[in-house]
């Protein structure tokens, strides 16, 4: 029995002629609660489309298979409901734009995707997808249908792979073997031409792969069941947790951000960037050629032919060669070999390192962005960004693309193989600018400082002139009323100001028998500056010594420099623990509150309040910004909001807009009061990987 009649709801499905009956329960229920789902023929953002469309209110539900007109009529009814609320409503929202229907402004979006992760405790291990709220809050088995729905959609797969395999080979001359057909449909690659590739193309027309879409034409009732009862785990799922948002978000205002960033977050996944498919494509094969060099320098050193990923052979070697015996041969256990080893023994770990790296580019950072590569209504190609607004404990956005490493791959010799940024390019007649807070973290951390104590003087002096005095006036410094930057600020010793060097403080805190002018000190200072990121993290000393690879002595070190370099940080992270002890949850300056169930993990809050201040910060940048732009109907486009960063691609003639911009994102004074949060700005008229200082004073 599925859920929907299980627990008694009404369900229809609707058509032209009876549609009205969805209008008419609207407007007679005028419900708090409605909500929507999109059954769809796939997962793209951009190209996929929904075959039925579920409505769900009180205890009626609704099925229709859409149209433009019908989608239309469903929005409109919608209005009178207090929320029209989805599980991940941005894809419904993508979904409705695909066939056409752009959801007006009026209608009362709301995601329980973003309702779960704000009512959820921090510390829970369990998931927010929609099986897992269902089984949690609403039935045991209220998903059951899925694995039923999943299990066809694979037999129907199974099937037609079967048949189109059948069709080919009696097509297949002699000399091409069906499987390398089939092998290379899916490895193909785009941009890469083959010899087999007429035969892939073949292929690919005769096998369409099943989708819920195929499901729903052989087995249109069952799928119908399906959606409703995902109506109903939505419905009631809100239902009960509408009463606790009520509680843990008072007046709404970090669920409604959530809500007015599905469509900014949409627009801007909508948006694309453009890409140099020929870079990417010489990329792969100087890659190529480059990996192929090592490997048969591997194999004239070892005397075999093996791969880097064969983890057997490669153990096998180092005990009959070397007569280590390895448990594995992952990352960790080579990086370690190649440190202790000397000679052959370290260059053949070294090797095998350098060729696992060399897979892991050139199938993440070419073939995989060659994979995403569409062409755009004016045939540029484009990659489309997926952010996920939801996806992290302390509200921080996410995004398939923000991971880019700002390094390139380098051989051995250092000559550059690749540099994931060059991939990005401006597009014609544009600059992308990049407005990137400065030291965000660290600066809202200076400000916790100031919240709880009377502020760490190191910190603090990284930013402002802390507790200095104007040798003009004989005031102290106050950022609300004063100029950090105008050289009058002096110390008791009549220094003048200058920012302090967070990672020099914790570096010869933690060595005391170093000086800047040490030939080991920049070795030391790397390992201060990750120690103070991790310890800013929340991490304690087990977390040094793994990210670091150092022993317990220097951990110890780093540690105990930290709080040497800035006491006031432990107060703060008391005063974390304090306030979880006392109320059971904190709050990050923006409101959003972390409620936390075990004591042992009260220190995951030091850093919640941190990145969650700053994402929720982020977050409302991101909206000024794209209704700024809105409001000026402007060409300009959000690119991707990568951590404290916003990328914009600016056409020539809106260059204007660029210190509107920077007053937008300077403008914190509301929530960090006391400590300059300031935005930096950089443009390329290339590639992200040439991006430049750029000041304003330019224009």
């Amino acid at each position: 029995m599925f859920l929907y009649q299980k627990l008694g709801f009404n369900l229809k499905v609707l058509n032209e002629a009876n549609f009205n009956e969805l209008e008419d329960a609207f407007a007679n229920e005028s419900p708090l609660i409605a909500v929507y789902d999109t059954e769809t023929d796939g997962l793209d953002n951009l190209h996929s489309k929904p075959f039925l469309i579920g409505v769900g209110l009180k205890n009626s539900l609704f099925v229709f298979e859409p149209t433009v007109p019908l989608v239309h009529r469903f929005l409109e009814a919608s209005k009178s409901a207090n929320y029209l609320l989805a599980h991940n409503a941005k894809f419904d929202y993508h979904m409705l734009l695909n066939m056409g229907c752009t959801i007006p402004d009026d209608c009362p979006l709301g995601d329980t995707l973003a309702m779960a992760r704000i009512t959820e405790y921090a510390d829970s291990e369990d998931g927010i997808s929609l099986e897992s709220l269902g089984k949690r809050y609403v039935d045991e088995e209220s998903k059951f249908a899925s694995s039923i729905i999943k299990k066809l959609k694979n037999e129907i797969n199974k099937r037609r792979l079967i048949e189109a395999k059948t069709a080919l080979k009696k097509l297949l001359p002699k000399n091409i073997k069906l499987s390398d057909v089939v092998e290379g449909s899916k490895k193909k690659v785009y941009g890469v031409n083959t010899e087999l590739d007429p035969w892939i193309n073949k292929f690919d027309t005769l096998f369409e792969e099943a989708t819920y879409k195929s499901v729903y034409q052989e087995y249109p009732e069952l799928m119908i069941s399906y959606l409703a009862d995902d109506l109903v785990v939505t419905l009631l799922y809100a239902k009960k947790a509408f009463p606790v948002l009520a509680c843990v978000d008072p007046d709404f205002k970090v669920w409604n951000q959530e809500n007015e960033l599905l469509r900014v977050v949409a627009d801007i996944e909508r948006n694309g960037m453009a890409v140099s498919v020929d870079y990417l494509l010489e990329s792969r094969k100087k890659v190529l050629q480059y990996r192929e060099l090592v490997y048969n320098q591997l194999w004239e050193k070892t005397g075999i032919v093996f791969t880097a990923g064969q983890h057997q052979v490669i153990k096998n070697y180092f005990l009959e060669k070397f007569g280590i015996s390895m448990d594995s041969s992952d990352k960790a256990s080579l990086e370690q070999l190649s440190l202790s080893l000397n000679g052959e023994g370290k260059e053949i770990a070294s090797m095998i390192l350098e060729l696992r790296t060399l897979d892991k580019w050139l199938s993440t950072y070419i073939e995989g962005m060659l994979n995403r590569v569409s062409l755009d209504d004016d045939f540029i190609p484009r990659i489309y960004p997926e952010i996920n607004n939801s996806g992290a404990v302390t509200g921080r956005v996410s995004s398939d693309m923000q991971q880019q490493p700002s390094e390139p791959l380098l051989t051995k010799d250092g000559d550059e193989l690749f540099h994931p940024r060059r991939v990005f390019v401006a597009d014609e007649g544009s600059n992308i600018f990049y407005f990137d807070f400065s030291q965000m973290e660290l600066r809202l951390q200076a400000y916790y400082t100031l919240l709880v104590s009377d502020g760490d003087e190191n910190l603090c002096r990284a930013f402002m002139p802390f507790k200095f005095t104007s040798y003009l006036t004989g005031e102290t410094f106050d950022f609300q009323k004063h100029d950090p930057n105008s050289d009058e600020w002096v110390d008791e010793n009549g220094n003048l100001w200058k920012p302090v060097d967070l990672h020099n403080i914790t570096t010869l805190k933690a060595f005391p028998h170093l000086t800047v002018d040490h030939p080991d000190f920049k070795h030391y200072r790397r390992l201060g500056k990750v120690g103070n990121f991790l310890k800013n993290y929340g991490g304690g000393l087990q977390a040094i010594k793994d990210k670091l690879h150092v022993d317990d002595e220097i951990a110890n070190a780093i540690n105990r420099g930290y709080y040497e370099a800035f006491p006031k940080i432990l107060d703060y992270q008391r005063w974390v623990e304090s306030q979880l002890s006392k109320y059971g949850y904190v709050e990050n300056i923006f409101g959003r509150r972390y409620y936390l169930r075990s004591s042992n993990l009260f220190y995951r809050a030091y850093n919640y309040l941190i990145q969650g201040g700053c994402a929720d910060l982020m977050k409302q940048k991101e909206i000024r910004v794209y209704n700024f732009l809105k409001e000026h109907k402007l060409k300009t486009k959000v690119l991707l909001p990568v951590h404290d960063e916003l990328q914009l691609s600016i056409p020539f003639d809106e260059h204007w807009i660029v210190p509107k911009i920077k007053e937008i994102m300077d403008d914190n004074k509301d929530y960090i009061a006391s400590v300059p949060m300031i935005c930096d700005i950089e443009m390329t008229s290339s590639t992200w990987a040439d991006k430049k200082d750029y000041e304003i004073e330019s224009l």
